[in-house]
């Protein structure tokens, strides 16, 4: 499998450094350094293939000066309070180990013909959250529990219900019975 090309676009010395050391413990990633120029949008265009990080000022940009955005692998990594954003990372409510497994998420989804991330397998992450959600919990009690944030959740509940085609909180449950994540008395 190749890796995937990916720039890092922002101006901040220690947020570059900062995911530096997140993606360089992602193998699939291929970190290419990047220097500023005018012509963001002609960079993109002839990466197409590539992922791009960036923070707000450069997400911004992008959005202004690209056609279609939700097609891109943009991940913008922030401070603000995005709630709606698949594509944010908000650094104030993630953990390094939860940051990596957005990271790898959004690789799986985008890049699974050319990845080797098998999409059918849950993370440790998402076997914990399969195990409150036959459990009964919510949302908010499944953030609290993980000390993780309520986007981070749904993100996770996104993912699952696409690698498992399972779309109820009982089909989840059965899911989680059979392959032993959870025991019947617990529920």
């Amino acid at each position: 499998m190749s890796k995937i090309k990916t720039y890092i676009l922002t101006k901040s010395y220690i947020l570059k450094a900062g995911i530096l050391s997140v993606i360089n413990e992602i193998p699939e990633i291929n970190f290419i350094n990047f220097d500023y120029n005018e012509n963001i949008a002609g960079l993109i265009k002839d990466n197409a293939e590539a992922l791009f990080i960036t923070d707000d000022f450069y997400y911004k940009q992008i959005s202004d000066n690209v056609n279609n955005v939700s097609k891109l692998n943009l991940i913008n990594v922030t401070v603000n309070n995005i709630a709606n954003d698949e594509n944010a990372v908000n650094l104030t409510e993630n953990t390094k180990s939860d940051i990596i497994d957005l990271i790898n998420n959004f690789i799986s989804l985008r890049f699974e013909s050319t990845s080797n991330i098998k999409s059918n397998e849950l993370s440790n992450r998402e076997i914990s959250i399969v195990r409150c959600i036959a459990k009964g919990m919510t949302n908010k009690e499944i953030a609290d529990k993980l000390f993780i944030s309520m986007h981070t959740v749904i993100t996770h509940r996104k993912n699952i219900t696409k690698k498992l085609g399972i779309k109820s909180i009982s089909g989840i449950t059965v899911y989680a019975i059979l392959n032993n994540i959870v025991d019947i008395n617990e529920i």
